[in-house]
């Protein structure tokens, strides 16, 4: 029997004055053969994003099937006020996890980042100032690669088609590129060409932004979620949930994708090597810092031409002969055209 009003009837969440959510998912299922050192990564990526995220992030970590060890550790975490939320599941896929850590919370930023990240001083700020030059944003990632140009990046290509603000410049961080190919296992994944240049935007202030961006780790608007209609996937890992969910949502609102010009993380794969050890012991501590607010990223009216400017791009533009003129346009020389 009830006896008298709940107080917390019809009282307002309160989340104070976070304005930026980075969400965690981690499956470490042992600690034993191709999992022997995730440990130790998750370890090194989850103090490195404490120590480099200002007092308004609210940081999720959702534990998708991991083991005792992991687990544990994450509820120290939370215990000690490291973070600010959790989850622990049986194994329900990456998506999964990253759908619940979506739900029940709604700050302007959002972040997704895989469990082997190491996140460098200063990646919020300058995901900010590309929120801030780049009103139509809708995704930016600390780690710019010149070979996702192409990947739902109709939106900008097509509004700027013209515009000799979008072209081809220096990589400024061509080792960054190195490190990330070697994390994958791929140490070829770029050619010289690659390293050389990547293909900018240039906003009136002079800040650049790296067309594309990968997601093993990068900042959304909230709102490319609003309207997702998919709230489960089938997959555990891979399928295509990720692509329409993640990456398609942010081309379908009419946002922007892009990445940051310099890198900000660095994706470590399952094992640990001293550089990025001793890079981890260069980080300084930002925890303290509340100089960000959200009045800097501004909105702006979303067009409703998805479906043309996609047509255009991958029916004509990105085809064959268009493709190298417009590279060409942007100023690539002939020899990086063929190897591009």
């Amino acid at each position: 029997m009830r006896v008298g009003d709940n107080p917390q009837r019809n009282k307002k969440v309160n989340l104070g004055d976070y304005f930026h959510q980075v969400i965690v998912p981690v499956y470490i299922p042992n600690l034993e053969d191709y999992y022997k050192e995730s440990f130790e990564v998750f370890k090194l990526c989850i103090q490195s994003l404490i120590k480099t995220c200002h007092s308004k992030t609210y940081i999720s970590v959702i534990s998708n099937g991991s083991c005792t060890v992991v687990n544990d550790y994450i509820i120290k975490l939370y215990n000690q006020k490291k973070i600010q939320d959790f989850t622990i599941t049986q194994s329900i896929g990456k998506l999964n996890s990253i759908l619940k850590g979506l739900s029940g919370i709604n700050l302007p930023l959002v972040t997704i980042t895989d469990a082997d990240v190491l996140f460098l001083n200063n990646w919020q700020k300058a995901t900010y100032d590309v929120f801030e030059h780049f009103p139509k944003v809708g995704y930016v990632s600390t780690t710019p690669s010149s070979k996702v140009l192409k990947y739902q990046t109709f939106n900008i290509i097509i509004d700027n088609l013209f515009s000799n603000k979008l072209k081809f410049t220096k990589v400024i961080n061509p080792t960054a590129q190195i490190e990330f190919a070697k994390s994958i296992g791929n140490p070829n994944f770029y050619n010289q060409y690659h390293l050389e240049n990547n293909l900018t935007i240039e906003s009136a202030s002079k800040i650049k932004s790296v067309i594309g961006g990968g997601h093993f780790v990068g900042t959304y608007r909230r709102e490319v979620f609003n309207k997702i209609n998919k709230n489960y996937t089938d997959f555990v890992l891979g399928g295509d949930s990720e692509s329409i969910i993640l990456d398609r949502s942010v081309a379908k609102n009419g946002f922007y994708r892009v990445s940051t010009e310099n890198n900000y993380t660095y994706h470590l794969g399952n094992s640990l090597t001293n550089d990025y050890i001793d890079i981890f012991d260069k980080i300084t501590d930002e925890s303290k810092c509340a100089i960000e607010d959200a009045s800097r990223i501004r909105s702006f009216k979303k067009s409703n031409n998805y479906f043309f400017k996609k047509l255009l791009f991958t029916k004509i533009i990105s085809k064959g002969f268009i493709w190298k003129l417009f590279l060409k346009y942007k100023g690539l020389s002939n020899e990086a055209i063929s190897k591009y």
